[in-house]
């Protein structure tokens, strides 16, 4: 580690290879219109979550591991059914959060960075859990109307 707490950024380079994966995946489905393409997000999601684990290893912070970040979702939080403004919002804070995790992990500053991802790892795990929310729910409307 460096006199002001910072960590040399080539540390991070697998972890910015991740969040930069996630980044190009989110783009490419902004581009090309595909932002309910669930199977995209999970993609995305797990690079960010990739990037974590691997920031904390180098930070060497695996007593935050574990810690639970409340999160609420709801049946509204369905990329399926999400107005597309609000999901191209939605897509746009995520990607700025990983932009801005990038350039900290650049910068050396490891637990700024992992904080920033961390933001976009929630939105796209808010979204996965309320499209499987959502499919929970449609199932259940489809069994009660087939009994009746």
């Amino acid at each position: 580690m460096e006199n002001d707490g910072r960590i040399s950024n080539d540390r991070f380079s697998f972890t910015i290879g991740r969040l930069k994966e996630s980044r190009n995946r989110l783009r490419r489905l902004s581009e090309e219109n595909r932002f309910r393409d669930v199977d995209e997000i999970w993609e995305a999601y797990c690079d960010v979550e990739e990037a974590i684990a691997i920031a904390n290893f180098v930070l060497g912070a695996f007593d935050s591991v574990g810690k639970i970040r409340k999160l609420t979702v709801t049946l509204k939080d369905d990329p399926t059914s999400m107005l597309e403004a609000d999901l191209r919002k939605k897509f746009s804070s995520i990607e700025m959060n990983l932009v801005a995790a990038q350039e900290r992990f650049s910068k050396g500053m490891g637990d700024e960075g992992t904080e920033l991802a961390r933001r976009a790892r929630d939105d796209l795990k808010i979204m996965l859990i309320g499209h499987a929310r959502s499919e929970r729910n449609n199932l259940r409307k489809s069994k009660t109307t087939k009994k009746n």
